[in-house]
């Protein structure tokens, strides 16, 4: 009596064992069904970047499994997140990305590329960068690349090695020079190079030959106005410039060569 109850109650653990398990196994395998398994990948919003390389990141990344078990090409557990992050980090070119799922089995890519405002070329590195309009590095400049861009000059000495997806100054800052050369342009003034230098200040080299010293306190539209007004005053005399120094408001020094 007591060895036939003893086979029962194997045989209902046993049950209880197989059930979560029959359960777990049942789920798992609805994730291995062919008709939500990712076929089709698209991209868009990509104009310097090859599409097909972000394709074949994402089709490897998807190739393996979630947690060693689950695929990751399934669309009902695709890891989205990760995805955009190893993406951001594959390719600097890209600005922002958005993955959407297309059921049951398609996936659009939606990225936006950083565009080239200027190059960074840091003290001692070599070789200089591209950044886009905020200020931020992210991928290598070609040696031809200077003369057709805005330059940023590194004499800060500051020992460290210039990052990818970093600022180069803060992306107020860098905006704010942006804006400023651009008010200089109305003038057919062309600012050749930006070079920065300690305690935040920023020497900008015109394509006459002089230059501008600003700073981080400087607002583009009454500096702008500061340096009119400069340049109305010295008139001729323009031709000889060294420098006009606009960091103190509307008490502006210069000097002649």
């Amino acid at each position: 009596m007591l060895r036939l109850k003893k086979k029962r109650f194997i045989k209902k653990l046993t049950f209880l064992f197989l059930i979560p398990l029959f359960i777990c196994a049942s789920v798992a395998a609805l994730f291995y069904i062919p008709y939500f398994r990712i076929k089709k990948i698209s991209i868009e919003g990509n104009s310097s970047l090859d599409q097909e390389k972000i394709i074949a990141e994402i089709s490897n990344y998807l190739k393996d499994k979630q947690f060693k078990i689950f695929p990751r090409d399934n669309i009902l557990i695709l890891p989205k997140e990760k995805i955009n992050r190893d993406l951001l980090t594959k390719f600097p070119r890209i600005k922002t990305v958005s993955l959407n799922r297309g059921f049951p089995n398609a996936l659009s890519v939606v990225i936006k590329e950083r565009n080239n405002e200027a190059i960074f070329c840091p003290e001692g590195e070599g070789g200089c960068f591209f950044i886009d309009e905020d200020g931020v590095v992210f991928e290598p400049a070609s040696y031809f690349s200077a003369g057709v861009y805005l330059s940023f000059l590194d004499e800060r000495g500051e020992k460290e090695a210039v990052e990818i997806n970093e600022n180069i100054i803060s992306e107020e800052q860098f905006k704010k020079i942006i804006d400023f050369k651009n008010l200089l342009a109305k003038e057919d003034i062309k600012i050749l190079q930006v070079i920065l230098k300690k305690e935040r200040i920023y020497q900008l080299q015109t394509d006459e030959g002089w230059f501008i010293l600003l700073n981080e306190k400087n607002d583009a539209q009454l500096t702008y106005q500061n340096l009119k007004t400069t340049l109305d005053q010295i008139k001729e005399k323009r031709k000889n410039l060294d420098y006009i120094d606009l960091r103190f408001g509307n008490k502006v020094f210069y000097k002649f060569k």
